[in-house]
């Protein structure tokens, strides 16, 4: 049997306190404290989640800058080539003999002042080769078609050593002869020295006239694209570059007639298309995925003109 007592047992006592210091030392947050600890959390949550739309609305803006930089590098591109070819007479003047009548060689402004950028040259074609090499005659037979219409302004560059060079008007409707005699319509003037003699392999250049402009995208709505028409091309509208608007030039233009720029000047203000020496075109870069708001981004560039009449 075991002992009874009226005092509970001393190790009894201490397994008693340990066991109450255990449950006081285990009794959790008080209602305070766990209102406070989910309003700290809810503030690092917050400023969590801002801190990643904002890094992400940060690679967002870089991602459209720089496909907005390959835009206006592109567009860049294209209207400097083309101002770059502006004038170009297809080979050295010094080099060139015109058979071709005052009236009807005229010499065309390279650019015209225009809303539009309007842009004349000699672009190179067909390369054909001369049958009977050392030809003299006013009809030059070739190997292959010339893609010179009748009556139509073209230079024909010798690229051998001797270099000549012709500028003249198409005399008749045949594909694969060269006709730089007078015709019917006395299109040419016959040489007092007789015709250059033509061998071997030619260039054939021919006359284009390059307009760039903007209007609304194909694929994309409410958004502008810079566009192209080429006389080669069939003047058909390209669109070039997605996401440039507000196209404008203006025209640097010499009163004294020399190479230097007096002035720039818009369209309407511009008098003798002969006086331009040197285009500004300036345009704005857009985004064209359609995030609002719209980043734009203005590019001006300023190109001489290097051929000069």
């Amino acid at each position: 049997m075991g002992r009874l007592s009226g005092r509970p047992d001393a190790s009894v006592e201490m397994a008693v306190s340990c066991l109450r210091q255990r449950l006081l030392a285990q009794r959790g947050f008080s209602l305070p404290e766990l209102m406070i600890a989910c309003a700290l959390g809810v503030v690092v949550l917050m400023a969590a989640v801002e801190l990643y739309a904002t890094v992400r609305e940060l690679e967002r803006i870089e991602r459209t800058q720089a496909r907005m930089l390959d835009q206006a590098r592109l567009a860049r591109h294209l209207i400097t080539e083309a101002l770059t070819a502006a004038g170009h007479p297809g080979c050295h003047p010094q080099r060139q003999r015109n058979l071709s009548p005052a009236t009807a060689s005229a010499v065309k402004p390279a650019i015209l002042p225009s809303e539009a950028l309007v842009i004349r040259h000699f672009t190179p074609g067909a390369q054909p080769l001369v049958v009977e090499p050392g030809d003299t005659g006013a009809r030059v037979l070739l190997d292959r078609p010339h893609g010179i219409a009748p009556g139509q302004l073209a230079v024909i560059a010798a690229k051998d050593a001797a270099g000549a060079c012709l500028r003249f008007r198409q005399a008749s409707a045949d594909r694969v002869i060269l006709d730089r005699g007078a015709g019917s319509a006395a299109v040419n003037q016959k040489p007092s020295a007789g015709y250059q003699p033509l061998s071997g392999r030619l260039q054939v250049y021919q006359p284009e006239v390059t307009q760039f402009f903007t209007a609304e995208s194909v694929g994309i709505e409410g958004v502008q694209s810079l566009y192209r028409r080429r006389d080669s091309a069939g003047a058909r509208r390209e669109e070039m570059v997605v996401g440039i608007e507000q196209l404008a030039m203006r025209y640097g233009v010499s009163t004294d007639g020399d190479a230097r720029v007096d002035a720039f000047k818009p369209a309407h203000a511009v008098d003798n298309p002969a006086q331009i020496r040197a285009v500004e075109v300036s345009f704005l870069v857009t985004d064209t995925r359609g995030a609002e708001p719209r980043l734009r981004h203005p590019v001006t560039l300023v190109v001489a003109l290097r051929n000069l009449p």
